[in-house]
């Protein structure tokens, strides 16, 4: 028997058959569609977190560069290193360096535990951890490339030359760093830590864990830096480098001649030494100018604990004041004598009058220990840090043009006028100081004037009469009673206040001759390349923080080359 259907039920059948193959290609799709959907939001997710990651990773090794920013910092501003750091308890280990001012002594090791009080705040030796590091031009003062005491490489040759191996003991072979702050390993650290870094912490969320300073891996440079960052969520990144001094060294005298130093009027010298590669010629030794009046008990008068103390720097029945911290050394003659002897004796002086503070060929003072700013390095961190001038030459000549000058040939005076801050004033030709003298600029002073300038100057500084100074605030170098010399104090909280009228402070180094006529008055120090001389009254008194390096200038930066990530902390 056949069934017939008709054609309306086979388009019925047909329609239903295509309903559900219609049903299975969407559930098809949807599934895709799910898939893809599933894969993106996977996909999306992963992108979120490596971003999220990469946000962390930076911040992390944001943290670790401003770690070693303030290392560099520190290293610039010891007091400040103490303030943030010596201030708070809990600094568990560092190895510092006590030496004399011969450059004698040795190296301690001090480890102190959680919630003890910082040998820092303790001695004065803690106090200037990160003191007496500059690159000393005379070789008295331990330095950041070698404490050549004399020209002699003394030992330990570096100031920083410690060692470091993470994961060993502090103090114990082979991890004995010059600064150690752990917050891993001490709460009281990352306290401290935390202090120094609260406006970035607060900016970026994250922190620094941990600084660690020791000596050169190279064994060229002054020392190596290496900081751990940590980002909000515990991402950490560790970056190591070393850091080299800047060619701008201490200087720990009032005044450095690498050839010939003459006063033809009165000799004033105060706080500080003068050390001259040729003669010096004193037309009036007995006017050597005193300091202020004496005050019994008081660091320049000249009866301090009640017993003279010093080198009498006045005429005999003179004046009766002292300076405690004035020393005259050359490795030629005083004023044609060929010894102290000779001196004391043509002015009809005893021993006891005049002590030991003048010293006629000393074979130890030299040009490298007199002069020794260098030119190519300073040259190029003054152009990175727009510190750079040009010296101009024909109508131009005894101008300068730079960013004080706003780009325009400007008068020497002019443009250092009420100035502060470093500037590197070029030779006439851009290229280091010919032997022959022949590209160096020449700059005359006269006329009311004062700068806060300290200076590199490619050329030969002539001043004459300045008319009245300006009154600062100096102060004298640090004098400590309670010691068997006083003047071998290294307490900067010892330093008295004195003001003072003067027409420069800061620190002028030249590349050629300093002529300091009239009566130029200085607060802080000269270097002549080629010579000192100077007429009528000129009066220098000794900046005694110069010696930790030019003021407003790092003693160290970033070597090139050095920088790398540590995957191990």
């Amino acid at each position: 028997m056949r069934v017939r259907i008709r054609a309306g039920e086979r388009r019925g059948r047909l329609r239903g058959d295509r309903r559900g193959i219609a049903l299975l290609v969407a559930l098809v799709i949807m599934v895709f569609l799910s898939l893809v959907g599933t894969t993106f939001l996977v996909f999306s997710l992963t992108e979120s977190q490596i971003s999220t990651n990469q946000a962390e990773a930076a911040v992390a090794l944001e943290m670790a560069e401003a770690g070693v920013d303030h290392v560099i910092f520190w290293l610039g501003n010891p007091r400040v290193y103490v303030d943030q750091v010596g201030a708070n308890p809990g600094f568990s280990f560092h190895r510092y360096i006590r030496t004399d001012r011969s450059g004698n002594g040795s190296e301690s090791w001090y480890t102190e535990g959680n919630g003890q009080t910082s040998y820092l705040t303790g001695t004065v030796a803690g106090q200037r951890f990160f003191d007496k590091r500059a690159w000393d031009a005379q070789k008295d003062i331990p330095s950041l490339v070698g404490k050549l005491v004399n020209g002699t490489l003394g030992t330990p040759p570096r100031q920083f030359n410690g060692t470091y191996a993470p994961g060993l003991t502090p103090g114990a072979v082979g991890s004995q760093p010059d600064l150690l702050l752990d917050g891993g390993l001490w709460s009281a650290h990352q306290g401290t830590l935390d202090s120094v870094f609260t406006d970035l912490r607060a900016a970026t969320g994250g922190r620094v864990r941990r600084v660690v300073v020791y000596g050169s891996l190279s064994g060229n440079a002054a020392a190596t830096v290496r900081v751990t960052g940590e980002s909000r969520s515990g991402v950490s990144r560790t970056v190591e480098m070393e850091l080299i001094p800047i060619g701008a060294p201490g200087l720990a005298n009032s005044i450095g001649s690498g050839g010939t130093a003459g006063w033809n009027g009165n000799f004033r010298v105060h706080w500080g030494g003068v050390r001259s590669v040729g003669n010096v010629t004193l037309a009036n030794p007995g006017k050597t100018a005193s300091q202020p009046a004496a005050v019994p008990g008081v660091i320049d008068g000249d009866n301090v604990g009640g017993g003279k103390v010093g080198y009498h720097v006045g005429p005999p029945g003179g004046y009766s004041t002292w300076d405690h911290w004035f020393t005259l050394r050359t490795a030629g003659t005083i004023d044609g004598f060929a010894t102290q002897a000779d001196l004391k004796d043509a002015y009809g002086q005893s021993a006891t009058i005049w002590g030991d503070n003048l010293t006629p060929t000393d074979s130890n003072v030299t040009i490298d220990t007199v002069a020794t700013w260098d030119y190519a390095s300073l040259k190029k961190l003054s152009q990175q840090k727009g510190w750079y001038y040009e010296s101009g030459t024909g109508v131009n000549a005894g101008q300068i043009r730079g960013p004080k000058t706003g780009g325009l040939w400007t008068d020497f005076k002019a443009a250092l006028a009420n100035q502060t801050g470093f500037m590197f004033i070029d030779t006439t030709n851009g290229s280091p100081p010919a032997a022959d003298g022949s590209n160096l600029a020449s700059f005359t002073v006269s006329g009311g004037w004062y700068t806060g300038v300290s200076a590199y100057v490619g050329g030969n500084l002539d001043f004459s009469g300045l008319g009245s100074g300006t009154s600062v605030t100096a102060q004298t170098p640090p004098w400590d009673a309670s010691l068997a010399d006083p003047t071998q104090s290294e307490d900067p909280g010892m330093r008295q206040s004195r003001t003072l009228s003067v027409h420069i402070k800061g620190a002028f180094y030249s590349a050629g001759t300093v002529e300091g006529g009239g009566n130029v008055t200085t607060y802080g120090a000269f270097v002549a390349l080629r010579g000192y001389g100077s007429s009528g009254d000129p009066e220098v008194w000794y900046d005694w923080g110069l010696r930790n390096g030019i003021l407003s200038l790092p003693p160290v930066r970033r070597a090139s080359n050095t920088w790398h990530e540590v995957k191990v902390n």
